[in-house]
């Protein structure tokens, strides 16, 4: 397979247009450099080194469309990545929650169940679940599925529960788990709280309002600056006043309005409070 070199700005375009065109899926509000990488890399994979192939496909098959995007969104890789930032929370977050009588939580663009079962295991151990309402949002269906099921993958369980080990060296986690003749799944328990729901963080507006929590971890540096600013104007007016709000480790809040109206409680992991 020969491999497929950049792709230029125009070829980016009209890769763009064409799934605009075939999906109605308008990728011009995403970070136009890691989108091109991704697009690169399913080339890649599915052994295309003309883009007007590509093209020609994506104008062909809706389900091809389907295929595409799955692949090029944001993954998630495992549980209890960055044990530290959890640690953060299970030690100066989640005490602050426990007077409150409802605890209202926004997972927006979940694409994997890794970070909220991660979420869902941390207010269970905590004796938070059960007054927890979890708002788990995606554009995509068959993402919101996916998590539904709740399948993991042997090597991914296996990197999961190790980083579980440097969160808790004397703790468990396997309770949480089924394990089936092929395969591994969530406790179906974990998600009795959880409300899916299909919805565009771009487009749609939130859930609810009134967030104790947000979790939007290394989601905001897939946006343009332009999308990212109003999706984290919309974030922060989803949540209550002394709401926690959550990014990545490697994004921060710079050069944005709201940056004045948050508070860090963690510099190193990102974690603020809305003022």
């Amino acid at each position: 397979m020969d491999e497929v070199l950049n792709i230029s700005e125009e070829d980016f375009r009209r890769i763009v247009s064409a799934v605009r065109t075939a999906s109605k899926v308008d990728l011009i509000h995403y970070e136009p450099l890691l989108l091109c990488h991704r697009f690169e890399r399913f080339m890649q994979m599915q052994g295309y080194s003309s883009v007007s192939v590509l093209i020609e496909k994506i104008m062909q098959d809706r389900v091809f469309v389907d295929i595409l995007l799955n692949r090029i969104r944001v993954q998630t890789t495992e549980m209890f990545r960055d044990p530290q930032m959890w640690r953060e929370l299970d030690q100066n977050v989640f005490p602050r929650l426990k007077g409150e009588s409802v605890i209202k939580i926004w997972v927006p663009d979940v694409c994997g169940d890794d970070e909220l079962n991660t979420l869902l295991i941390m207010l269970d151990r905590n004796d938070l679940l059960s007054k927890s309402m979890v708002y788990a949002t995606s554009a995509y269906a068959k993402v919101l599925a996916d998590v539904k099921i709740g399948q993991i993958d042997a090597k991914k369980l296996e990197i999961s529960l190790d980083n579980y080990s440097r969160l808790e060296p004397n703790g468990s986690i396997e309770g949480y788990f089924e394990r089936l003749d092929k395969y591994t799944c969530f406790s179906s328990k974990l998600l009795s709280n959880v409300i899916f729901i299909e919805r565009s963080l771009i487009f749609d507006n939130p859930p609810d309002k009134g967030f104790n929590l947000v979790l939007f971890r290394n989601r905001a540096l897939n946006y343009s600056q332009y999308t990212r600013k109003s999706i984290i104007e919309k974030l922060y007016k989803s949540m209550i006043i002394g709401g926690y709000f959550i990014l990545g480790i490697g994004e921060n809040l710079k050069g944005l309005e709201q940056v004045t109206n948050f508070v860090s409680m963690s510099k190193t992991e990102n974690i603020f409070r809305k003022l």
